[in-house]
């Protein structure tokens, strides 16, 4: 093939990359003349490094399987994090925890949950139902002392 015919070809790839691809094109060529190529040799050089090798039935099957491999590790790996991740997320709230959630106002729940609601969703419900519980608590004996 002639440079010219390499240069169509890389508009055509070019095109489907860049908005401008004359432009880009020509600039990459500059580039390539800029470090002593010739114009032809530096279409050359820019058409060997953007021409896309038609994949053979062979090295598809090839990667194929190494794809599967690399997926079948990444199960065995996720299955081991994610039951410890999920042993996390079920934890509920220590015994001091739940002494301090009683003991301070339903503002502490909240803020609780805040912290907690994206890394232990469990630990923030519960830290909700006790400033929940605490509250309603607070309502009766307000009513039973003061009115």
């Amino acid at each position: 093939m002639s440079s010219k015919d390499f240069y169509k070809e890389l508009l055509e790839i070019y095109a489907s990359e860049y908005r401008n691809p004359k432009v880009v094109l020509e600039h990459h060529i500059d580039e390539l003349i800029n470090q002593g190529k010739t114009r032809e040799e530096a279409i050359a050089t820019i058409y060997e490094r953007e021409k896309r090798p038609e994949d053979t039935q062979e090295s598809l099957a090839r990667r194929v399987k190494q794809l599967e491999s690399e997926l079948d590790e990444l199960k065995t790996s996720g299955s081991e994090a994610g039951s410890d991740a999920v042993s996390e997320s079920r934890e509920g709230l220590s015994i001091a925890e739940t002494v301090l959630m009683c003991l301070t106002s339903p503002v502490s729940a909240i803020i609780a949950w805040l912290i907690w609601h994206e890394d232990e969703p469990y630990k923030a419900d519960q830290a909700v139902g006790i400033g929940v519980l605490m509250f309603v608590l607070e309502i009766i004996a307000f009513w039973f002392l003061f009115l």
